[in-house]
């Protein structure tokens, strides 16, 4: 479990993971919505490329939002 935490700002253009060794940021590259309407979003953070993830799993896999 990592002790994280995602914030986008006003444009909801920017995520940011904060990691118990230091802070990455990331952009969100695309926001769709899957079948029950909810966000699914495809992040880049750094040189990783998270992709189809919902806000519901971004919280239970990171931590935190």
């Amino acid at each position: 479990m990592y002790n994280a935490k995602m914030k986008k700002n006003r444009n909801g253009h920017l995520v940011q993971f904060r990691y118990r060794d230091g802070v990455l940021y990331g952009e969100i590259l695309q926001e769709k919505k899957d079948e029950e309407g909810k966000p699914v979003y495809m992040i880049q953070a750094g040189d990783k490329v998270i992709r189809g993830i919902r806000e519901e799993d971004l919280i239970r896999d990171y931590g935190g939002a």
